[in-house]
C-alpha cells in the first residue's frame, strides 16, 4: 500500500514536468561564444553590434515583442534596427527561429 502512495505522487510530479515543459520560452538575444571564458566578449562586454539575432518559438513571443528586442538591443549603442530576415539555423530548437535585424546608425 505504501508504495501505491508514492507512485501516485511520482505521476502526478512527472506530469507536472511535462506540462510545464510543454510552455514556450520567452524570446531572447542569442549571443554566439556568450560563455566562452577565452574571448574578448567574456571579460569586457559588448562594445559594438552591427547584427542582432533574436531567437524565438512562434508560441512563445509575438512579432512586436521580437521587434522590440532587437530595437532595444541596437538602442544601446546609438543605431536603430532593421529587419533582414528570418533564419533556422542560428538558435537551438526549443526556441529555432532566429529574426536576423541588422544596427545601422
Amino acid at each position: 500500500m505504501i508504495y501505491h502512495k508514492h507512485i501516485k505522487y511520482l505521476l502526478i510530479l512527472a506530469g507536472t514536468f511535462v506540462f510545464a515543459a510543454c510552455e514556450a520560452p520567452p524570446a531572447y538575444v542569442h549571443v554566439a561564444k556568450e560563455f566562452d571564458r577565452e574571448t574578448d566578449f567574456f571579460l569586457k562586454g559588448i562594445m559594438s553590434r552591427d547584427l542582432v539575432k533574436v531567437c524565438y518559438h512562434k508560441n512563445g513571443a509575438t512579432p512586436q515583442q521580437v521587434a522590440a528586442l532587437a530595437i532595444n538591443e541596437c538602442k544601446k549603442f546609438s543605431k536603430r534596427a532593421i529587419f533582414m530576415e528570418l533564419n533556422l539555423r542560428v538558435c537551438p530548437l526549443v526556441t529555432p527561429i532566429s529574426a536576423i535585424y541588422k544596427c545601422e546608425e
